[in-house]
């Protein structure tokens, strides 16, 4: 199939714009269709002995183009135990690290990071900490 007769989108084909692509198409061209390095490696853009480097770690094993996405978890079960006693203690008045401490002294495990969180989710603006004697907490 000659260039004048390609379909529209063959150009994903001939010329990928990601890299993994690009070095698949190449190898293909190579091991499969039969170019030779010379070719292969002056139509994706490569040195000869860049295309001989990926041949030699292909057949080594060392490249991987299609991988399988492992999506994370899809939900935060400590963020969500620890959401109602958040919102209690920001309606006191209560600052993020304010919160984070306290929800630590009660053996509940979410940082500053989470409870900032979960804060912004409830729409709660940020709310500075407050100088240690306004927060009614012992001096250290």
């Amino acid at each position: 199939m000659g260039p004048s007769s390609r379909r529209p989108g063959a150009e994903f084909f001939t010329d990928p714009a990601e890299p993994t692509q690009r070095r698949y198409e190449a190898l293909r061209a190579y091991l499969l269709e039969g170019d030779s390095a010379a070719e292969a490696a002056a139509r994706f853009g490569y040195a000869e002995a860049t295309l001989t480097s990926l041949v030699r770690d292909f057949r080594a094993g060392r490249r991987e183009f299609f991988t399988t996405a492992k999506p994370g978890p899809k939900t935060t079960p400590a963020k969500e135990r620890a959401r109602p006693r958040v919102i209690e203690l920001r309606r006191a008045g209560r600052s993020a690290d304010e919160i984070a401490q306290t929800l630590a002294a009660e053996g509940i495990g979410l940082n500053r990071t989470g409870v900032a969180e979960v804060l912004a989710e409830e729409g709660f603006p940020r709310l500075w900490p407050r100088p240690p004697a306004e927060r009614g907490t012992p001096r250290r």
